[in-house]
This record gives C-alpha cells, structure tokens and sequence, in this order.
C-alpha cells in the first residue's frame, strides 16, 4: 500500500515538474506507522499502552465468541445502536443499559454474558439470527465459505481460468474494478522452465 502511494506521488509530481525521483520504501517503516492508537499515548503522553486495556484492543466486549459447535462469531458492536441490536439479538435487551456503563465491572459483566449468551446455540443458529439484526456482529468464516458468500460471488471474486490443458482452475479475481478497465484471465499458469527457450531467445532490450 505504501509503495503504491509512494510511487504515484512520483507519477504525480513527475507529470507536474518534469523530475522523476528516488523511492524509499520500507516494510519495517511502514509497519511501525500503523501504530496509530499506542503511538500518541506513548510519544505524546508517555503511556505504555498495556493488552486489554483500551476499547479497541480487547478492553471491552468487541472480541471473537465460541458458538455452541466450536465455532467463532465477531463482534464490534460499538456504537450504540448496534448494541442494542446486539443485546436484542441474543435475547437480552435488558443488557443493554449494563453495555453503556463506563466502569470496569460492567464491561466484565456485560462481555461475560455475551460470551454465555453465544454459548448457548450453534454457528448456523446464530447466522440465522443475525442475518436480522444490523449488529456488526459477522460469522468467522472459513476461506472456502467466504469464497461461496453471496457478497463475493455478486462482486465475481473467484473466475475460472484455463490451465491449457482442457480445465479450468478456480482462483481470486482482481479486486480492482473501474469503467474503463476489464482484467484478463488467460490461463492458470505454466510449468516451471516451460517459457525457458522463448525468454532465452528473447534479445536482451
């Protein structure tokens, strides 16, 4: 992503001035600027932020929950509407006015009784049930379910592609999409060495 942005900067001010430039693009750099949240706490505030202990980094109730088969359920329920919707979902609205308590016993309380509520029933029971509530609360998905959902099937995310040898091989689409431009899938690709001759044959430019 980072280098992507970097180089049509590059594009960008090439286009406008006339001057290319030099690109330094690190993994470690870019890794250690996503630390969006314990970055201001430490280097403004000098606070080292600890595990569990802000609302996005597991200090509430917004975790994964084992279903009754094993199973896991996401829940990011933050906002409030979405956690009354919660709270409606697993047949609790009374729990709903404990969710909106600040103090550290009532989150305790209320994710505990979250966790026992999805206990309760099974991964399909719950998407089944979900499936009515706009909670922000989504079934942890296996890739081959995923690659089934109705979402990326409707957006054409897995194509059939030709292995030249009277097949087709099912793989991940580009999920890049515009008006003007349509990807090509021309085959699945080739044996290894299999364009060996054709690139040798190839003079060098």
């Amino acid at each position: 992503m980072h280098a992507v942005i970097g180089i049509l900067s590059a594009v960008i001010h090439r286009e406008r001035t006339g001057f290319g430039q030099a690109i330094d693009i690190s993994m470690t750099d870019c890794s250690f600027a996503l630390n969006a949240i314990s970055a201001p706490l430490s280097l403004q505030g000098g606070l080292e932020l600890e595990p569990e202990k802000l609302m996005l980094n597991g200090g509430s109730f917004y975790d994964f929950y084992e279903t009754k088969d094993g199973r896991y359920f996401s829940v990011g329920s933050l906002e409030p509407p979405f956690r009354k919707a919660l709270c409606e979902a697993i047949g609790a609205p009374e729990l709903y006015e404990l969710s909106m308590k600040s103090d550290e016993e009532s989150g305790i309380r209320f994710k505990t009784a979250v966790r026992l509520a999805f206990l309760e029933r099974d991964f399909h029971e719950w998407q089944e049930i979900f499936a009515e509530f706009e909670a922000c609360a989504e079934p942890v998905l296996t890739f081959t379910e995923a690659a089934e959902h109705p979402q990326l099937k409707e957006r054409g995310m897995i194509v059939e592609v030709p292995d030249g040898k009277g097949n087709v091989q099912r793989q991940i689409a580009c999920p890049i999409k515009t008006s003007v431009f349509t990807p090509g899938y021309k085959h699945a690709g080739l044996e290894p060495g299999q364009n060996n001759a054709e690139i040798l044959r190839t003079p060098n430019r």
